[in-house]
């Protein structure tokens, strides 16, 4: 039997924790491959209930048949039939029977029921550098990234006919490799976004990019470079966000502070951002606003206004869901 995990459920298991056990080979060095032309999935609750538990996936799980007389759906289980033409190699191999949409197939799975700025925060959680911890959303550790943004692109290329597949390619204009958290990868959105799709029209920026410090600097802070969150190289402004937590550490806030200086020494411009300059809209638009004039943006303020309610609506979407 094969059983190939697609959709929500793909996405699930790539955007949790569980993705990244130590037990498994990363999805990173996994390759590519095919679903065989034919296979048979049939419907057997314990199977699917182990591995909704092995996998950490929600139930139902949302699966691909081969044809339509083999389509079922249950509490447990949801199936899709195949489209007539898949890319190549659009799935990779967990174990002997179980099969994952790739990342890159999963996107554009998933795409028709996002709107646009979700679908860019997914992708760059994608294309990110950490791994999700559920009961400590703010103590991430590292890892390679699932998939890059040039990834994704290219195959959009290869699957021309696939639902989600336009979305997709126009969220990819506005996505970024490497965030660092979630809320980087939700700031990320904003500071790329176009004014007329309600974003902040900032240049796009280089997020967790090593800066080089001047020889100043490191003769003083003994540092020859910092990793920085969000950099525009060409204009020289950084900017950093901490979550409030960061600064309950004396020792994180006397090491951020040497950070600061070293990089102010260095010729750059920092703006550090916490929770509580984001902490409702009128401070998320007031923190944009003076990041567009540290960017010499001026001249757009009339187009910025233009586009208020579109931005409000944006920004809700992906800080504060909930009030929506």
């Amino acid at each position: 039997m094969i059983f190939p995990i697609i959709s929500t459920s793909a996405l699930s298991y790539y955007l949790s924790s569980a993705s990244s056990k130590p037990a498994r080979v990363s999805i990173a060095h996994r390759a590519r491959c095919n679903l065989p032309v034919h296979y048979d999935l049939t419907y057997q609750k314990a199977f699917v209930s182990n591995l909704a538990a092995d996998y950490g996936l929600p139930l139902p799980i949302q699966v691909m048949v081969c044809r339509a007389s083999l389509r079922f759906q249950s509490t447990e289980m949801h199936c899709c039939v195949r489209p007539k033409r898949l890319p190549d190699k659009s799935f990779i191999r967990l174990d002997q029977t179980v099969f994952i949409s790739s990342p890159e197939l999963c996107i554009i799975q998933v795409a028709s029921d996002m709107p646009l700025e979700k679908l860019i925060e997914t992708i760059n959680n994608l294309c990110a550098i950490y791994v999700p911890n559920p009961s400590a959303p703010y103590l991430q550790s590292s890892r390679e990234p699932l998939t890059s943004v040039k990834a994704i692109a290219a195959f959009t290329q290869k699957a021309p006919n696939l639902n989600g597949i336009k979305k997709v390619r126009q969220a990819v204009q506005y996505a970024l490799d490497r965030s660092n958290s979630p809320m980087e990868s939700k700031l990320a959105v904003l500071c790329v976004l176009p004014l007329s799709l309600g974003g902040y029209g900032l240049p796009r920026p280089r997020l967790n990019e090593e800066v080089r410090l001047s020889a100043q600097a490191e003769s003083l802070y003994h540092m020859k470079s910092v990793c920085c969150d969000f950099v525009w190289s060409e204009q020289k402004i950084i900017v950093e966000y901490d979550s409030n937590l960061s600064h309950l550490d004396p020792r994180q806030h006397a090491f951020d502070k040497q950070r600061r200086n070293a990089l102010e020494m260095s010729g750059y411009k920092v703006i550090s951002l916490t929770a509580n300059d984001i902490r409702n809209y009128i401070a998320v638009d007031k923190t944009f606003r003076m990041i567009r004039k540290e960017l010499g943006l001026r001249a757009e303020n009339k187009t910025l206004e233009k586009y208020l309610l579109r931005r409000y609506d944006t920004v809700i979407s992906l800080l504060f869901p909930g009030k929506r």
